[in-house]
């Protein structure tokens, strides 16, 4: 993608977002009954309105926040940071939407007793040579990813730490990878219709996710398991 496609797309979510605006903003006066009261039927449809709204406003704002990770408007600013502090903030953060499906997250090492909305980590200390604001979406994507997907309870999370590389894998019972879902799931709108489900809002999300971790020099992959949805996410080390 070219600086010239970038800007067309740019403008062209900008155009889309205003008559959007337009929309949620009427929608949202007829709902208060400003212009007269509403029969029920008309209520359900303003809700469906609204919905679908949100939706669109959603995939601009992906398909903006990838072509800026393809032409890489986000520079990259390395530093060392403790990988764990960040992974932690990142789990709390996404605790409540996590709670709302019913699931929890556990960390491999961690103390079985942990609240899941304050989850710690095992002491340990796993520095890494990355972008921090980049990585912190990244460890959002793929977390989201694993909320929306998981069919169980558990979103288990595992770090291994090796000289050069750290991996953090993120696994579910949700809808396992095939062998070819890196040919496939990092690519934009390309996914099988038992993810269609459930993607939508992702659709753009993972290939992003991969594009950002490359960037700063990881990378962000999917593993082929019978029972299991696994992403690793692989961070160099510091030195």
């Amino acid at each position: 993608m070219d600086d010239r496609t970038h800007a067309l797309l740019a403008g062209l979510a900008h155009e889309l977002r205003n008559p959007l605006a337009a929309i949620a903003g009427h929608t949202e006066l007829l709902c208060l009954c400003v212009h007269g009261p509403l029969l029920p039927k008309q209520t359900e449809i303003l809700d469906r309105i609204r919905i679908n709204q949100q939706h669109i406003a959603e995939i601009i704002a992906s398909a903006v926040a990838y072509t800026d990770a393809v032409v890489g408007s986000q520079r990259m600013q390395l530093e060392t940071i403790e990988l764990e502090p960040i992974i932690e903030r990142r789990v709390n953060a996404l605790a409540d939407q996590a709670g709302q499906r019913d699931l929890r997250f556990s960390f491999t090492g961690a103390a079985p007793d942990d609240p899941p909305g304050n989850m710690a980590f095992p002491r340990s200390s796993t520095p890494v040579r990355v972008d921090g604001t980049a990585l912190g979406t990244v460890l959002d994507i793929v977390l989201r990813d694993a909320i929306e997907s998981s069919r169980d309870g558990t979103i288990t999370l595992t770090l291994s730490p090796d000289v050069d590389v750290a991996t953090l894998t993120v696994a579910t019972h949700g809808s396992p990878f095939s062998v070819s879902a890196n040919d496939t799931l990092f690519a934009p709108f390309e996914y099988s219709a038992d993810e269609a489900r459930y993607r939508r809002p992702l659709a753009l999300a993972l290939p992003r996710a991969r594009l950002l971790a490359r960037a700063f020099g990881g990378e962000v992959i999917a593993v082929a398991e019978e029972q299991r949805r696994v992403l690793l996410i692989r961070l160099p080390r510091d030195g």
